[in-house]
Order: C-alpha cells, then structure tokens, then sequence
C-alpha cells in the first residue's frame, strides 16, 4: 500500500503555489470577472465606463437599438475597420464577454479594449440625438464617430501611442501591422 500524499490539482506539477490558487480562485468566479476587469481597465473616460457597467448588467436599453440600427450584425462597418468577422452575440454581456477574451500584443490591446466602450457609448448618445433632437440615424457618421473617440480615448491614456489620431482612424491595417510587428518606435 503507498502512503497518501497531498497534490494540488490546479497546477501541473501537483505542487501548490500562490500564483496557480489565484488563478484557480479567479477560475471559479467564471467569465463574469474577466468582463468586469475589461469594463474598468480600459482607456475610455470613467463616465463612459460607468455606462459600459450599467450596459453590462442590463440596466439600459441598448441592445435593442443597436440591433435595430445594425451596428452589431455581420456586416458592422466598426467590425471590419479592425478586419474581424463575426457571429453576432445576443446580448451586451455577451458582446463583452467575446470582447473580453481575445489575446492581442499590448499596445494593440489598448485599443481594441475601448471598441465596445466607444460603440456602446457613441450609440447611446446618437440614440439620444435622434430622440429629442429629431436627427435621423446614419450608421456610416456613426461609425466615424466611434473611430475618432476609440483614436482620441487612446492617444490621452497612459499608453505609449506613437500613431496619430489620424493614422488610427483612416490607416488602422497598417497600425496593426506596425504593432503586431513591433516597429512602432
């Protein structure tokens, strides 16, 4: 008979360590923490994050129009400004949720960190235009406008950006090309 022996299973090794129980711990509080972490830290301004929060758990009605509107099906114009194609999530968690999950190299993360904030925010306020200032929605000028804020939000955060407002709202192909490859300084 072998004597018993204590083996941690959250790490390969079997031996226990403080970084492989954190991740354990973070684990079991599922995808929930993962999207909460990419609400708060991202480069958005802190109102727009709070709008990102309220989105998130459901507390406004944004889902509805952005479907109605078609910012968020197939053919999104935002989507295809980072070359992404996709299958439409059916809910801002799940939005967030997707987002939250794609592995990028640091600076290029920056960016695509305030995607969702900048469209969940540029729509909620073009929503608002269209009902009490009687504008008439237009994707494309809506598109832009999520473009330059994603741009601006990014070149007034802590990140080193070497590419101007600019360069990531009309070349974003050769940024990420320039990031990816790590010529950007």
């Amino acid at each position: 008979m072998s004597p018993d022996i204590w083996m941690w299973r959250a790490n390969s090794s079997g031996m226990y360590t403080v970084a492989s129980g954190y991740r354990n711990c973070e684990s079991l509080l599922g995808p929930d923490r993962k999207v909460t972490r990419e609400v708060w830290n991202n480069c958005a301004p802190p109102k727009v994050k709070f709008f990102g929060w309220l989105a998130w758990l459901g507390k406004l009605k944004t889902f509805s129009y952005l479907q109605r509107i078609g910012i968020l099906d197939e053919a999104a114009n935002i989507l295809k400004w980072w070359g992404v194609q996709w299958v439409m999530p059916n809910s801002v968690e799940g939005l967030l949720q997707w987002w939250s999950f794609c592995k990028m190299k640091k600076l290029e993360k920056v960016m695509w960190k305030a995607v969702p904030m900048a469209v969940l925010w540029s729509i909620w306020k073009h929503r608002n235009d269209c009902i009490f200032n009687g504008a008439q929605p237009n994707l494309e000028d809506l598109c832009e406008v999520v473009k330059v804020r994603i741009a601006s939000w990014v070149k007034s955060s802590p990140a080193k950006v070497e590419f101007s407002i600019n360069d990531i709202v009309f070349n974003l192909q050769q940024v990420h090309y320039c990031l990816r490859q790590g010529s950007w300084a």
